[in-house]
């Protein structure tokens, strides 16, 4: 008998061991999902929970044991000890006595006062695990019904939503919980109390290790995850509600933001905003959401597209300006080079083409030099042509020199390249994102060595900016990134791509805000709606540092670029140099609008679209990609004086200041009913215009837009017609350049300063 009972303890033991290790698999190992394990552990718990009672129950069964037996059968004892065994779980269990009976069965098989002791202690650790088990697995039981608890009690949180599960998605949502109350977007009044973070169609795969461990750091971040499709899911409550549509599918990110713009009546029925954040690649994403935007008319949320490669170029370029080299050694000629053919290489080529308009230590344009090397340069080529159709690759381009090479996929030839060709030895400023991680480590270290070997001949400060998409490699390349001469840095891991700071941008949207409030009063929503307005915006932001180190490069700091002066210091600069920065505002102007695919028209297919629209009167034609103002300028202050408007054309006057005058006669021509009204009415007009543009009131060159847009407000009030009031106050297209330079300082984060 006493070989039974050793065996059923000993057994129990083993099953308790046994859940033991279940758990150690599940919560430190992370081998197996965590629910499947706390059913395994509870099923072993209980087996060896009923070992113990059944060898307590057939010791107090038996009359040659026991002065008082129980009287139960060999059957009856087994179920009575699986009875016992599930009120251990739901405590109630008469655990004295079994603690008292199990004592006394050791006391008989061992007649060691320690074994009895340790049976005690085993059965009072039975007593205490069980309710504890049984609960826990309760409790993740029922957390499948939680999240939708939690998910209904949100009332007027701020919310973010996801459409999918996935890494980008996960790194986004950390960042948010980092920043406690979310961003503050443009237009929106500061968050109060806590935020919500709602993963849809977050799903358990219990094949996909990688999956399970998303799910367990989306549920540390205290997000709700939920099954459910975006689409189908009817969020409770008010507050401001933000959709992030960041599945892996770009084409399933346009027709979720496609359903929500039709359906977000039915889904947020009491939200107080909706934002929209499509992320996608595609350049012709953010056409084809305005045109189904434009079919749901006023009160459709704001959608935007989120393209994080171009968000990320624009990081950088503010980070690590490209005159960084010429603030150590003033030239005239800036070399940069671009190893790779990725996404990001494509639009960081795009930005620098016109973030590189600068001009030099004599006042002259820097001379920017493109030298692209990718393992297919011809398709290189191709894309940049469709994307640019306007820019010339294979001549003088009148912005920048573009040169393409071959290189291997991993950049295992570049001695070659470099041997040669000479020229790429005067490359000052370097990007490498050959792909992978390793392959532009190796490339980009080689390049630093080169580079330092080349200064100790021809000394000058280079700078190496390389891709690394893995956060922890990322953040260890960089803590000692710079020898003597170069500088070598890794930036653009998953974890800065998905940032606040680069998918939401606040500070740059914000003043990207600021900027087109200058000229246009558009509320916030209609600002993030325009593309056009809303790109152009924030790209005079990201050139603010370039004007100034045009206007005085000795108020950057040498090291990263950044202002080292007083607002007030840099606004006298720039007033000092206003006619070469308008100058070189309108080179930027030109070499940005012809980055994005516009080109300058003919006069007939101007002609033929420019009234087209009778709800606009605009020079430019964006589905098209047509804008009449691609043309040259030259440099002075002068603006069109009111006698000159009579003419179609001035022989001294440049081809963007004729271009104003031609702008003007065919509004004459083609809006004849509109001139008549204003005839009609002269006197009164002439007094509106001469009180806002030559008044002791008028705004100084800086606002000399802001007053043409007011001056045709109250001329509307008056009672003209909107043709006949911009008749009456013809627009001169040179003044939008010095307009751009009126607050240098507020875009780059300075403290704004009263004109004089």
């Amino acid at each position: 008998m006493k070989m039974i009972f050793f065996a059923l303890w000993g057994l129990s033991l083993l099953l308790m061991l046994a859940a033991a290790a279940q758990l150690w698999r599940a919560f430190v190992r992370k081998k197996e999902e965590v629910t499947r394990a706390l059913a395994k552990s509870l099923g072993l718990l209980f087996v060896s929970i009923f070992c113990v009672r059944l060898a307590v129950g057939l010791y107090l069964a038996d009359g040659a044991l026991v002065k008082e037996p129980n009287g139960l059968n060999l059957f009856e004892t087994a179920l009575d000890s699986a009875v016992h065994s599930l009120q251990t779980f739901s405590m109630d269990e008469g655990y004295t006595d079994y603690l008292f009976a199990g004592r006394d069965l050791w006391q008989w098989m061992s007649g060691s006062a320690a074994a009895v002791t340790l049976a005690g202690m085993y059965i009072s650790l039975q007593n205490l695990l069980a309710p504890i088990a049984g609960g826990a697995i309760l409790l993740d039981l029922l957390s499948n019904l939680f999240p939708w608890l939690r998910y209904h009690l949100q009332g007027g949180r701020r919310k973010y939503v996801f459409s999918e599960l996935n890494e980008p998605a996960v790194l986004l949502a950390e960042d948010l919980v980092r920043a406690e109350q979310g961003v503050r977007l443009v237009g929106e009044a500061a968050a109060k109390g806590r935020m919500a973070v709602i993963f849809t169609d977050a799903y358990v795969d219990k094949e996909n290790e990688q999956r399970a461990e998303l799910l367990a750091r989306a549920r540390k971040l205290g997000g709700i995850c939920l099954e459910d499709d975006l689409r189908q899911l009817r969020l409770p409550g008010r507050g401001r509600v933000t959709y992030l549509l960041m599945d892996q599918d770009p084409v399933a990110n346009l027709d979720a933001a496609i359903a929500l713009q039709t359906d977000y009546r039915a889904l947020c029925p009491k939200a107080d905003e909706i934002d929209i954040l499509v992320f996608s690649q595609d350049e012709n994403a953010g056409e084809i959401l305005k045109q189904a935007q434009a079919r749901l008319g006023a009160g459709a949320p704001v959608t935007k597209v989120v393209r994080e490669d171009v968000a990320l170029a624009y990081r950088l370029l503010t980070q690590q300006p490209l005159y960084l080299p010429l603030l150590n050694h003033p030239a005239q000629t800036l070399k940069l080079l671009v190893l790779g053919d990725t996404l990001f290489c494509r639009e960081f080529i795009r930005a620098a083409y016109w973030c590189g308009q600068m001009s030099g230590p004599e006042g002259k344009p820097v001379r920017l030099e493109l030298h692209l090397a990718a393992q297919d340069p011809e398709t290189l080529k191709n894309e940049l042509a469709m994307a640019m159709p306007g820019v010339q690759l294979d001549a003088e381009d009148p912005y920048a020199a573009f040169a393409f090479y071959s290189i291997r996929a991993d950049g295992r030839d570049l001695e070659q390249l470099f041997q040669e060709t000479p020229a790429l030895n005067g490359c000052t400023y370097a990007v490498v994102d050959l792909g992978a991680d390793g392959c532009s480590l190796d490339a980009a270290r080689w390049l630093q060595r080169r580079l330092d070997l080349n200064a100790l001949t021809n000394p000058a400060r280079t700078f190496v900016n390389y891709l690394i998409r893995d956060p922890h490699l990322c953040w260890a390349l960089n803590e000692k990134q710079r020898t003597e001469w170069c500088s070598c840095r890794a930036f653009g891991s998953e974890k800065e791509q998905f940032s606040v700071e680069n998918v939401f941008a606040p500070v740059l949207e914000q003043r990207a805000f600021d900027v087109n409030a200058h000229h246009n009063p558009d509320d916030w929503k209609k600002f993030q709606q325009d593309e056009y307005k809303r790109c152009s915006s924030m790209a005079v932001v990201v050139h603010a540092g370039y004007k100034l180190f045009s206007a005085a490069p000795k108020l950057l700091n040498p090291e990263n670029g950044q202002p080292c002066c007083e607002g007030t210091q840099a606004r006298a600069a720039v007033q000092k140099n206003k006619a070469l920065l308008a100058w070189q505002e309108h080179r930027r102007w030109s070499a940005y609008t012809l980055s994005i695919g516009y080109r300058c028209p003919t006069a007939q297919e101007l002609a033929h679209y420019m009234l087209a629209d009778q709800d606009k009167r605009d020079a430019k034609q964006e589905h098209l990609r047509l804008h009449p103002c691609l043309v040259d300028s030259r440099p002075g202050e002068g603006a069109i004086r009111p006698e000159d408007w009579a003419a179609a054309e001035r022989e001294d006057f440049d081809d963007l200041d004729n271009f104003s005058l031609k702008f003007h006669h065919l509004l004459r021509c083609k809006l004849p009913d509109a001139w008549a009204e204003l005839e009609a009415r002269r006197a009164e007009a002439d007094n509106v215009i001469g009180r806002w543009l030559y008044g002791p009131e008028a705004g100084a060159w800086a606002g000399c837009v802001r007053d043409m847009y007011g001056c045709r407000a109250e001329l509307e009030q008056l009672g003209l017609s909107r043709d006949a009031a911009m008749l009456a106050v013809p627009t001169d297209f040179k003044q939008w350049d010095y307009e751009m330079l009126s607050v240098i300082p507020e875009y780059l984060g300075m403290r704004p300063q009263k004109e004089s």
